[in-house]
């Protein structure tokens, strides 16, 4: 089990730093994926979760979906959007991916 989250996560990181123009820097005791404008994501690999920034109308299709919830207090409000990454398929988890990096790019 513990094999597979860290190929889970390994993955993941590829992907993020795949998109064009994404870096990854440490953002207090994680690691934030951003473009030039902006943080789009934050992973926190000791809890197995990744934090993406959605609009709120997109954040409303993803609630409910296994592993997905609101980041707690004034930021899931904001879109800020947790993923437990072994919980949520990959496929949404990369979906969900690239509409947070599509939304920093504007």
């Amino acid at each position: 089990m513990l094999n597979q989250i860290m190929n889970q996560i390994k993955a993941l990181k590829e992907h993020l730093l795949s998109l064009n123009g994404c870096s990854a820097a440490p953002h207090f005791e994680k690691t934030a994926y951003r473009t030039k404008k902006r943080i789009f994501a934050s992973l926190d690999e000791d809890r197995n979760i990744l934090c993406v920034k959605l609009s709120q109308v997109q954040q409303s299709v993803f609630l409910g979906l296994a592993g997905i919830e609101k980041a707690p207090n004034k930021w899931g409000d904001q879109g800020w959007t947790n993923i437990h990454i072994c919980e949520a398929g990959m496929e949404i988890i990369q979906e969900m991916c690239a509409l947070a990096y599509a939304d920093a790019l504007c």
